[in-house]
């Protein structure tokens, strides 16, 4: 099974993950679906990163009616015409690992505030990667 190091350790397909703020896909919370590594024949065929690519599903997560709102006005501004969730294609986005945070780091109340909106996911994930960038520094 293919691993990759993400912000706060490694990362196997079936972690749940949070994206960061430095994406398209701000804040959401996915499961990894598979783990294509740089330089191999799939990650070639797919892409040009120079990362390993991390295909994650973001739609099937528990998100509140708010959270939702935003997604679709975050995407609505992006491709400039109207977006409901569905059209937003995040059955399977492909990361970079430095983009994902693995979830196991969140307790239960910090999971929900991510899942109930973007202001408050904000806080608790820009908490997690302070800890992380600390800890690393050390």
């Amino acid at each position: 099974m293919h691993t990759t190091k993400c912000i706060n350790g490694d990362l196997q397909v079936g972690d749940t993950v949070v994206s960061v703020e430095d994406t398209g896909f701000v804040y959401l919370v996915g499961t990894v679906l598979k783990i294509n590594k740089a330089g191999s024949p799939e990650h070639e065929m797919e892409t040009a990163n120079e990362t390993d690519d991390v295909h994650v599903e973001f739609d099937g997560a528990n998100y509140s009616e708010q959270r939702i709102r935003e997604i679709e006005a975050e995407f609505t501004d992006l491709y400039g015409e109207e977006k409901t969730f569905e059209d937003c294609g995040l059955d399977d986005v492909i990361m970079s690992p430095d983009m994902l945070i693995r979830a196991d780091v969140f307790t239960e109340d910090e999971m929900n505030a991510i899942l109930e909106s973007k202001a408050k996911a904000a806080e608790v994930c820009k908490r997690i990667i302070s800890q992380f960038t600390k800890a690393e520094g050390q």
